[in-house]
């Protein structure tokens, strides 16, 4: 997983089902990596979702808008 995503998915299923979440917003890198490591499909990863019972509200991309540095390298 990338360096700012460094919790595999099963940690945030777990904080949101402590936190008694009905869904979360997964990164696609969670996807990916969960995806990989499970080797297993997307309907897999819904069953695993669903055991847990939490939906997944959204999909959001992963962007670092500042790279490596953030804005303070940017600025000077």
């Amino acid at each position: 997983m990338g360096e700012k995503n460094n919790r595999p998915l099963e940690d945030v299923v777990q904080i949101a089902c402590e936190l008694k979440l009905d869904g979360i917003e997964i990164w696609d890198e969670h996807i990916h990596d969960y995806l990989q490591r499970h080797n297993c499909t997307i309907t897999e990863l819904k069953r695993y979702l669903d055991g847990n019972h939490l939906q997944c509200s959204g999909i959001a991309p992963y962007f670092d808008f500042l790279g490596n540095g953030g804005i303070e390298k940017t600025l000077k």
